[in-house]
């Protein structure tokens, strides 16, 4: 047909010799001979790129996908991105196949776990229906103007909850009880101003403020009776008709971190009655 021989498929005297000399070194070298170096005829550029270093424009040699077709005469090389092209998604993949299918996407992580929160039964009182958290005990009121009261168990000793009612509408409102509380409480130097947090649901609106710091003594009875370092104070107010209603907790800011999902948990069950 007229056809020259390649480079590739012609088995000159000085390449056999060439080859030879390569398997010689690699004996020596303690390199043990590849399927494609007994498969593939060598063409000397071929040869020396197999037994490089694997590099990002070498991504098919690290996720071990054929690169060539290994027949008689050809040598067949899938071409692969440079650096400048697709190599970085060659990590992402083996990092995706080393971490598994439960392995968290970028930028994402998961989501802080919340322990369920026991509550008792509901308590009907001034028209409100709350539910305590389980662990908490129920105390006597100790005044006319406290419709209901409980200790707050917690690693830092025992806090305390009061709840109050002053009748459709009274009691000033969320926003100044909400200043009020702020007042009650001396943050620690540097520490951020504390926000004030909302939300509403079956028509029932829940604002409360959440402080940390020296909480002052009470001037009106109630817990504490003196000043409490490293305390904490949680207020909140429960909106809804017949309302409002207003919660005080207080006690060691370690007991108080430990229960504030009690404490969220009891403003959420929170409902006028009927």
């Amino acid at each position: 047909m007229g056809i020259e021989p390649t480079p590739e498929t012609h088995d000159a005297p000085d390449q056999r010799l060439a080859k030879t000399a390569r398997s010689e070194w690699r004996k020596r070298m303690g390199i043990e001979p590849t399927p494609e170096t007994h498969d593939a005829p060598d063409n000397g550029f071929e040869d020396r790129r197999r037994h490089q270093p694997p590099s990002a424009s070498a991504g098919q040699h690290i996720l071990g996908l054929p690169t060539r077709n290994q027949t008689r005469n050809t040598v067949m090389t899938i071409p692969i991105a440079g650096p400048r092209g697709r190599a970085p998604a060659l990590g992402l993949t083996l990092l995706l196949l080393a971490c598994g299918a439960d392995a968290p996407a970028e930028g994402g992580g998961a989501q802080e776990a919340t322990a369920a929160v026991e509550l008792s039964e509901a308590i009907v009182a001034s028209g409100l229906s709350i539910a305590l958290p389980a662990a908490w005990s129920r105390l006597e009121p100790r005044s006319a103007m406290r419709m209901l009261e409980a200790e707050i168990p917690g690693a830092g000793g025992p806090g305390e909850i009061s709840a109050y009612y002053f009748g459709p509408g009274g009691g000033g409102g969320a926003a100044a009880n909400v200043e009020r509380w702020k007042s009650q409480v001396v943050l620690e130097p540097g520490a951020p101003e504390p926000t004030t947090q909302s939300r509403e649901s079956g028509g029932v609106r829940r604002t409360w403020i959440e402080l940390e710091g020296t909480v002052k003594a009470s001037t009106i009875g109630s817990f504490p009776t003196t000043d409490l370092h490293d305390g904490a104070l949680f207020g909140a107010v429960i909106e809804a008709p017949g309302g409002p209603w207003y919660l005080r907790a207080v006690g060691p800011g370690a007991t108080m971190r430990e229960q504030r999902q009690a404490f969220l948990a009891m403003l959420d069950s929170a409902k006028p009655q009927g």
